[in-house]
């Protein structure tokens, strides 16, 4: 297992087989669809989540984890030997789950003696997806946190997202 132990959110796109090959954390943001809330790509599948679209009698809406959701995985990770976190997310632009991860992150800090880099990904979908993928593989190349931001930093700097 990496040192520096990888986060990020379900809106990464990443497919569970990479998530586990990388070892990726990844934190659920909620779907709320016809009264219930599903936990994204956990009680809630993405082929699940479009069949109810079709007969959903309102528009779906989402929401962030809360700063206590990120905090409790990365104590999970810290008994599981991590001696850093790297949680890469949502553009802050787009939703609240970055300053989420940076709550934690404080939270954390008061809690346990280990570094916790949060990093805005300016990203949506799998274009969070390719920046977290290649930190996680630095991680499993046994760079440092630091390293692992630098990774993640020449990503984001250097993508270019086209939605069509």
């Amino acid at each position: 297992m990496a040192r520096v132990h990888v986060f990020t959110d379900s809106t990464a796109d990443i497919p569970k087989e990479l998530q586990k090959e990388l070892q990726i954390n990844v934190i659920p943001l909620k779907v709320h669809l016809d009264n219930q809330s599903y936990l994204d790509g956990v009680t809630l599948t993405p082929d699940e989540f479009y069949k109810r679209l079709e007969v959903a009698e309102q528009l779906p809406t989402t929401s962030q984890p809360s700063p206590m959701d990120f905090c409790d995985a990365y104590k999970e990770a810290i008994a599981k030997g991590a001696e850093a976190i790297i949680s890469i997310h949502l553009s802050s632009a787009l939703s609240g789950t970055y300053q989420s991860a940076v709550l934690a992150k404080g939270m954390l800090e008061e809690e346990a003696d280990i570094p916790v880099a949060v990093v805005d990904s300016k990203s949506a979908s799998y274009g969070i997806g390719v920046v977290v993928a290649a930190a996680a593989r630095a991680a499993l190349a046994g760079k440092d946190l630091e390293e692992c931001v630098q990774v993640a930093e020449y990503y984001i700097q250097n993508q270019q997202i086209y939605f069509l």
